[in-house]
């Protein structure tokens, strides 16, 4: 009952988000939009598919940086976690949070079952600095767009605080991450009829997976601030991209402007992770911010659109891994 619910809620806020795209594309006119998407030559559409290799390396090195024992883990199969796991967030209606358990399983199928902890330990690592660079940059975008375009005063401080909350939030998670949270929790939840048995079942791993946390606070900080580095370049290649779309349309668009687009549609992932793949929430904020910036609604419909089907693309690839490579339905027992 509760996955036909789910299944429901999903087509219901895909069908919202297809009619978004749809009003938006009406009221910018579909015609002036293909103007700008035929504009775009094959080597500029080639540039557009495998530039996300890059950053898919780049997330997939930051994270190999946070296991215990990495010199026992292949790249090759982090990589393959990495971009099915990303493929498969992108279908589901808790978007980044739906994934990151096939991400665990991807990874353990190669490696004995006692390694899970290890992997588990490096999923919650990576998911806090990938959580901590999206403030950053979200932070970094909202500054650099207060200080080009006036923004109302109350609007204003009312972001600045939720940004202030969210980090000081997070900043808490971290100091409870060093000193093991997990355990803490499963003896919590075993204590709740609803989830007793699992929870009594998982209490001993939990309690693994925190010293695996608390042994690479204590061995390996650095790595912590690498990966953030990393991550946080793999972020701004984000914005490379939308910066070279603008220019391949002719409606060019500064790096500064770029960031700020960049930044909008960080927030409007975080904000409608239950959209399956944000559809029409993001293609919406990439046209509002596109005409806030003072560029035409249909050079950022166009912008939506082809950004759209980059994903698209290598939402198949990462389904064509997950198949070939990834874990069979015995793997998840």
């Amino acid at each position: 009952m509760k996955r036909k619910a789910l299944k429901l809620l999903r087509f219901i806020f895909f069908a919202i988000g297809i009619f978004i795209i749809y009003f938006i594309g009406q009221k910018t006119g579909w015609d002036k939009t293909f103007n700008a998407l035929m504009s775009i030559n094959i080597y500029q559409i080639l540039f557009i598919t495998l530039l996300p290799i890059t950053w898919i390396l780049l997330h997939s090195g930051g994270w190999a940086l946070l296991f215990d024992e990495r010199k026992i883990f292949n790249f090759k199969h982090i990589l393959g976690a990495q971009i099915s796991s990303m493929a498969l967030s992108e279908l589901l209606p808790l978007g980044q949070a739906g994934g990151e358990p096939y991400r665990i399983y991807f990874v353990r199928k190669y490696y004995p079952r006692e390694k899970s902890p290890n992997i588990i330990a490096s999923v919650i690592l990576y998911n806090t600095i990938h959580t901590v660079a999206t403030i950053i940059i979200i932070f970094i975008g909202f500054i650099t767009l207060i200080s080009n375009i006036s923004v109302n005063q109350k609007k204003k401080y009312a972001f600045l605080i939720a940004i202030c909350l969210g980090a000081l939030m997070l900043f808490l998670f971290i100091q409870k991450q060093k000193k093991g949270f997990m355990g803490p929790l499963f003896e919590f939840l075993s204590k709740i009829k609803l989830f007793r048995n699992f929870a009594q079942k998982k209490k001993e791993k939990a309690y693994i997976v925190d010293e695996k946390l608390t042994t690479f606070y204590r061995k390996h900080r650095p790595s912590f601030y690498i990966s953030l580095f990393i991550i946080l370049i793999a972020k701004l290649i984000g914005v490379i991209e939308i910066y070279a779309i603008m220019s391949f349309i002719s409606q060019p668009l500064g790096f500064e402007d770029s960031l700020i687009l960049f930044s909008a549609t960080s927030l409007v992932q975080i904000l409608f992770f239950f959209f399956p793949s944000q559809v029409g929430a993001s293609e919406g904020s990439i046209v509002y911010m596109a005409k806030a910036l003072g560029q035409s609604t249909a050079g950022g419909m166009a912008l939506a659109i082809i950004r759209r089907a980059r994903l698209i693309v290598w939402t198949l690839i990462g389904w064509i891994i997950a198949h070939f490579f990834g874990p069979k339905l015995h793997d998840f027992k």
